[in-house]
């Protein structure tokens, strides 16, 4: 079980440096795969890049600083939060392919988010 929540933690983390990558810095690229973006005011997508990354980073990089095991499920919480809004997004949009996605990584992220909190806590 430890190692699956490492596997996820690993695979969402490459999944959110990569999209708040593009959101933020390239942003052209963005709007040509993510149509929702061209409707929303670019400083909100650069905002959803900022927390994606910062995120990503929390769910790997406090593991390795012994006292600061715990932020890994706090940054799993936040990044399904983050995904609960998108989800709402998407199905107020009836996008229901992007919302399929949206909700799969929200799936992962609060099982690392409960995983980390409650199963296997790092401290």
């Amino acid at each position: 079980m430890k190692d699956l929540l490492w596997m996820f933690a690993i695979v969402l983390t490459v999944v959110f440096l990569v999209t708040g990558y593009i959101k933020i810095f390239r942003y052209e690229l963005a709007s040509s795969r993510m149509a929702w973006t061209k409707e929303v005011p670019r400083p909100a997508v650069v905002l959803s890049g900022i927390l994606e990354i910062l995120g990503a980073l929390g769910l790997v990089l406090p593991a390795f600083i012994p006292s600061y095991g715990w932020l890994v499920a706090y940054a799993a919480i936040g990044l399904a939060i983050l995904l609960a809004s998108a989800s709402v997004f998407h199905l107020i949009r009836r996008e229901y392919d992007e919302l399929t996605v949206v909700l799969l990584v929200l799936l992962l992220t609060a099982f690392i988010g409960f995983g980390r909190l409650v199963l296997y806590p790092l401290n």
